[in-house]
């Protein structure tokens, strides 16, 4: 349900709002070159400005996005962009954008997902930057993946960062609790339309707090002589309604080995012929969890009983829900500056 259609026309604010509306706000603002493509999916590697810090780290920053938004989320605005503040202190970052999947991908599973495409990618990265090793940070569902990339591969990533990002499944919450049910049959859709529909994501997305499209525009009524508001507002209500529909056979192993099963968690979960346990985690990893999200629960973030005792693991709470905790004024004052530390601390030199 998109906000704009809510709004009656006897309050007259479509016409206020008429600027910030995608075509008119910098959305998404700073330039990248495309470096590697396989389908749909392309990898980006964000340039530099001039004015950007001169001490540059040596391992470069790949970013996995979640697979059911665009990741324009982290390049909202200018001064409001979390690759654009760490460019500006010395982070090369590249980012996989998962694109429109084409219909083949309907077909790839977790595995070729994982093994094939991500490390495909994670080549393309290593090679153009002349390095070894990678750092990672995976948000949401591309967190999920990372981690299991990171148990795969381990040797070729410095570091691991996970933004929000569902590990423990057992701690779903709603989410979880309603694919668990019996009539959820993910396979019924993904046959009918090869992938599972953005449309019918977004919908199970807002049945989580049906009212929160109301309250939204209450608080737009009140602030819409707020320029600065109407900007960061619009913003994120563009990116929100810009949904990727997640390719078929990826979706229904998600479902049944993490949610129904949360194989991850128990050290059941065998791909590429191995067993998979958070046991095994060997780089060092930094969990950022939010205080107020409703879509991944805090305990189903990473936590350091997940893991093995030697591994180097930090967690930061940042305050707000799922999207606010990276986005908002607090985390931008004090979540960007820490994860700028994290990975000049743990930084290492080319090889």
């Amino acid at each position: 349900m998109s906000l704009f259609n809510l709004i009656p026309e006897s309050l007259n604010l479509k016409e206020k709002i008429s600027p910030f509306l995608k075509n008119k706000l910098p959305i998404a603002p700073t330039p990248y070159d495309i470096i590697a493509q396989v389908s749909g999916m392309k990898l980006l590697k964000f340039k530099r400005p001039a004015n950007a810090a001169h001490t540059q780290l040596h391992t470069p920053l790949l970013i996995i996005p979640s697979m059911i938004n665009r990741y324009y989320v982290l390049d909202l605005l200018p001064g409001k962009s979390f690759i654009e503040y760490q460019i500006s202190h010395g982070v090369d970052i590249y980012l996989l954008d998962w694109g429109t999947p084409y219909d083949e991908d309907n077909w790839m599973s977790l595995e070729q997902l994982i093994t094939h495409r991500l490390d495909y990618f994670i080549d393309a990265v290593t090679a153009d930057a002349k390095t070894d090793k990678v750092n990672i940070l995976g948000h949401c569902l591309g967190g999920t993946l990372a981690t299991i990339y990171t148990l795969l591969f381990g040797d070729r990533v410095n570091g691991l960062m996970l933004l929000t990002a569902p590990i423990d499944f057992e701690h779903g919450g709603k989410l979880g609790l309603w694919v668990k049910q019996n009539h959820f049959r993910p396979e019924s859709v993904t046959k009918a339309y090869g992938h599972m529909p953005w449309w019918v994501l977004q919908t199970s997305f807002q049945m989580l707090k049906p009212m929160l499209p109301w309250h939204k525009l209450e608080k737009l009524m009140k602030e819409m002589n707020n320029p600065e508001f109407m900007k960061n507002f619009w913003a994120l209500e563009v990116w929100s309604q810009d949904n990727v529909s997640f390719p078929g056979r990826c979706f229904i192993t998600l479902i049944d080995e993490l949610y129904r099963k949360n194989a991850l968690i128990k050290g059941e979960m065998h791909l590429h012929g191995k067993t998979l346990s958070l046991k095994q985690l060997q780089s060092p990893v930094l969990n950022i969890a939010a205080s107020d999200d409703h879509i991944v629960l805090f305990n189903s973030t990473v936590q350091n009983y997940h893991l093995d005792k030697d591994v180097d693991f930090e967690s930061i709470t940042s305050q707000g829900g799922h999207i606010g905790s990276i986005l908002g004024s607090r985390a931008q004052k004090n979540v960007w500056p820490q994860i700028t530390n994290w990975l000049a601390r743990i930084d290492t030199p080319k090889h």
